[in-house]
């Protein structure tokens, strides 16, 4: 439960979860107090009543909450944002590395289809300001695309960490693994990709230059390595 919108019983109110600890609970982590064996149970703190008058009230700044929280809660059990922390130390820029990947990946884990549209609209429509304290208004294009561009030179600290969290979790020893190829072209020149040539089309477009992405997942389709070639790659089995 996240909120409770009315009028709680007293057996409720004293049910409720302390968020003082969320994230401790995130993390995996013990609580700041526990208590010893044989100390008393301190008394459940009395209920907070207030009366409002329901007249008066009207919806305002509507927020996306439910997948936004879920994709943080993994981000955070995940272990994402301490690795992270460590391999990009917090210097003089206004919105932390850390941050910027995490809007990256919540925005993905969300269905948006692009920096652009993470940026735009959907960092300013769900709850993402608020569970990371970071004003909507500094999440833009311009500052998503430089925190791919840093995260590329971590690429294999942080598979190796995604590796170890998944081994810990489900004690998977990734004796068999899946590997295909795919394509991706586009939109224009492609003048400063030196990757991007002309070579087998698996998407109809052969007067677009693309590149070619190697894919190793589990058998369940977890992606556990990635590899982008040139475009002119072809691949085996390719006719």
């Amino acid at each position: 439960m996240v909120a409770h919108l009315g009028k709680l019983t007293p057996d409720e109110a004293q049910q409720a979860p302390d968020w003082s600890e969320l994230d401790a609970l995130l993390e995996e982590t013990p609580p700041a107090q526990q208590l010893t064996l044989g100390q008393p149970t301190p008394p459940p703190p009395a209920p907070l009543w207030r009366r409002v008058d329901v007249r008066g009230l009207r919806v305002e700044q509507v927020r996306q909450f439910g997948r936004v929280y879920l994709a943080w809660a993994l981000w955070r059990r995940l272990r994402l944002h301490t690795l992270l922390q460590e391999l990009l130390p917090r210097g003089e820029e206004a919105v932390a590395w850390e941050a910027r990947a995490c809007v990256l990946t919540l925005a993905r884990f969300c269905a948006q289809p692009s920096e652009w549209a993470g940026a735009e609209r959907w960092s300013a429509d769900s709850a993402l300001a608020d569970l990371l304290g970071v004003p909507a208004e500094r999440i833009n294009e311009s500052r998503l695309y430089r925190g791919l561009e840093v995260l590329l030179a971590h690429k294999e600290e942080i598979g190796e960490h995604l590796l170890e969290r998944y081994q810990s979790w489900f004690g998977t020893r990734f004796e068999f693994l899946i590997y295909d190829v795919t394509s991706s072209y586009f939109e224009g020149l492609a003048q400063q990709n030196e990757l991007a040539a002309q070579g087998y089309w698996r998407d109809q477009r052969s007067d677009c230059k693309q590149v070619c992405i190697g894919l190793v997942v589990t058998p369940e389709g977890l992606p556990v390595a990635y590899e982008v070639f040139a475009g002119n790659r072809v691949p085996l089995g390719a006719g």
